[in-house]
């Protein structure tokens, strides 16, 4: 009976590994000059990380200067809550001799949902109405509040060269590509960070608004606006997404095994209109 126990304690410890810190996971290193342009071309694909409840597909770099993050959602409708309500990425570090919390939040924005809706009815018209489409939500973004850095800064502008870069692309199939870049002494300032500091990365993305008669929604204020909302999400429904494979992400990310990722349900739909959030922990790689 005991060599019993032992077996199954044994078959048990190989299909469920125990990992004092499982959800923890490592950066990648990046020994290429890394461009901050909105373009995926310099990352690895799939990109490493996926979380569901956001539709956020995602990866996380550094070298000795600087931490990187792409992320991208192949979720048409979770990617319309992305740019319509506005989402929230912070850095956290509690290390006893490192600690810092830092935060970029991009704003809500007003997005022509009706020519979306055509784009969803029209896979001809697809590609040339997505440029445009992520031209516009660009365009809205004024500035990106920033909180926490050691350089105080507050506002930030797309393309800018300071400290912390960011971009907004478009990748092949036209998902929306957030692309940044942020100096480690953005966080740390004098001391290094140590490849034995866990820094957690907490996303949230906020709720949309409830398309109703009169009010609209994501900024809209006519019932016309409000039933193109609703078109809307259900044309993205029908559009679904696709969902790249994945390696990792044992807290907020998680492995994924490739395939179709269709959004199509009601159930679904109500989530976009709920807070999605979720957290990641991670290390810095070494060259």
């Amino acid at each position: 009976m005991k060599k019993l126990s032992l077996a199954l304690l044994l078959v048990w410890t190989i299909v469920f590994p125990i990992h004092a810190q499982s959800d923890v996971s490592k950066s990648v290193w990046k020994s290429n000059t890394v461009i901050i342009d909105g373009d995926t071309k310099e990352w690895n694909k799939p990109l490493n990380f996926y979380e569901d409840k956001t539709g956020l597909n995602y990866a996380i770099a550094n070298d000795n200067k600087n931490l990187y993050f792409v992320f991208t959602s192949p979720d048409g409708m979770k990617m319309r809550r992305i740019m319509s309500a506005g989402w929230r990425i912070e850095l956290i570090s509690k290390e006893k001799k490192n600690k810092f919390k830092t935060s970029l939040t991009f704003p809500a924005t007003r997005m022509n949902w009706m020519e979306d809706r055509m784009a969803n009815n029209n896979p001809m018209a697809r590609k040339v109405v997505a440029n445009p489409f992520v031209s516009d939500y660009k365009s809205q973004i004024t500035s990106i509040e920033a909180r926490g850095f050691k350089s105080d800064l507050r506002e930030l502008n797309l393309n800018g060269s300071n400290g912390i870069r960011i971009a907004i692309g478009a990748d092949s199939l036209q998902h929306i590509v957030y692309e940044m870049a942020i100096a480690l002494n953005e966080l740390s300032g004098d001391r290094n960070i140590s490849q034995d500091d866990v820094i957690v990365l907490n996303i949230s993305v906020n709720a949309m608004e409830r398309p109703t008669l009169g009010g609209g929604y994501g900024g809209a204020n006519s019932e016309i606006e409000g039933n193109r909302a609703q078109g809307a999400i259900a044309g993205a429904g029908r559009s679904g997404g696709g969902r790249s494979g994945m390696g990792g992400g044992r807290s907020g990310g998680r492995m994924s095994h490739g395939g179709s990722h269709g959004a199509g349900g009601s159930g679904e739909r109500s989530g976009l209109f709920e807070k999605a959030s979720f957290k990641q922990k991670f290390r810095l790689a070494g060259s």
